[in-house]
């Protein structure tokens, strides 16, 4: 695959922790095949404003993060022109169109896994409930997923 291809094919989304832990709460956009991706952070599940969160390291250290600070993140591959592969966690994704027309909306979400020589594994179909009515992919807190969404535009 050529280095451009990859550039429009994966999106990257976490929140911005500083190295002195100052926390950008905005969300995170990014643009990948006409469809805007904007990521909302969960904060992790019984964070208070009090507690330090401990996040694991490479190796085996551990580290601790001021209270509330988000730990969620996603990547996003594009599959096809209106399919796409997000994973991660304690992110929630919305969609948009990139010129602005129109809307985009979730036709189809699904829960799996790739195996080996990079064969899917479909696992259950989310609805309405799990993608708030079609408005967004959530990947919950303290759990990695990998969810296979298909949009169309209108």
């Amino acid at each position: 695959i050529l280095k451009s291809q990859v550039e429009r094919a994966i999106l990257g989304l976490s929140p911005q922790v500083a190295i002195d832990w100052t926390i950008d709460d905005k969300p995170q956009r990014g643009e990948l095949g006409g469809v805007v991706f904007e990521a909302h952070f969960d904060r992790p599940a019984g964070a208070s404003e009090t507690q330090a969160t401990t996040l694991p390291t490479l190796g085996s250290g551990k580290w601790d993060a001021p209270a509330s600070t988000p730990c969620g993140a996603a990547m996003i591959i594009q599959l096809s022109p209106d399919e796409f592969v997000i994973a991660g966690m304690g992110v929630i994704v919305t969609f948009s169109p990139v010129d602005g027309q129109g809307k985009v909306g979730i036709d189809q979400v699904r829960e799996g896994r790739f195996e080996k020589e990079g064969t899917w594994v479909g696992g259950r179909y989310l609805n309405g409930d799990e993608t708030h009515q079609g408005r967004h992919v959530h990947l919950y807190d303290g759990q990695w997923t990998v969810q296979r969404v298909r949009v169309y535009r209108y």
